[in-house]
């Protein structure tokens, strides 16, 4: 939510709060459900009537923006896990777009594929690797998609994807899946 100038010895310059920049237009704000109670608290008030307090300020701020979440939580689920306020969730609800995994909307693999290889035009896929990909179940969603995209482009640079890669791939996301830290 920004900070003004000197409240901490590090703070030389005041910084801008976010919602400040996006006044008359719109904020993002990823993971709204790993959000911590402090700082939604901080959402909750900005959201009911425009105003926030800046780091180190007694001046209160005031932002009229749009603000469009996004989750891979269910976020009643984590209401009543008491690790989401109610009232928040009641605030940010009202309009709702539930978006299907990957995994169901294979027709999606191909075209974004395309799109995150545009940064690696000497690359192409076989028809075999596109029908792997398309069987793969992608458990990290549209991200693990980018990753595999940006992998195969600092690898390859140039040439063709063969089932071969994709495999390769697919093993090391379930060798390393099996050692990720879990939290609790």
């Amino acid at each position: 939510l920004g900070h003004e100038t000197g409240p901490y010895t590090c703070w030389v310059s005041p910084r801008e709060a976010l919602f400040h920049q996006a006044h008359g237009g719109t904020i993002f704000i990823d993971e709204i459900g790993e959000t911590n109670p402090d700082m939604q608290v901080k959402l909750l008030r900005v959201l009911e009537d425009g105003t926030y307090y800046p780091v180190g300020s007694s001046a209160a701020q005031r932002a009229d923006v749009r603000v469009v979440y996004a989750t891979n939580r269910d976020l009643t689920e984590a209401i009543s896990e008491r690790a989401f306020r109610e009232d928040l969730y009641f605030r940010i609800g009202v309009v709702k777009v539930v978006l299907p995994p990957l995994f169901e909307r294979t027709c999606d693999i191909y075209p974004l594929l395309q799109h995150f290889s545009r940064g690696y035009p000497k690359l192409s896929y076989s028809d075999a690797a596109i029908e792997l990909l398309v069987k793969y179940d992608w458990p990290g969603n549209v991200r693990q998609l980018k990753n595999f995209a940006d992998r195969m482009g600092a690898l390859k640079k140039s040439g063709m994807v063969e089932v071969e890669d994709v495999e390769r791939f697919i093993e090391e996301q379930y060798s390393t899946a099996l050692n990720l830290p879990v939290t609790t």
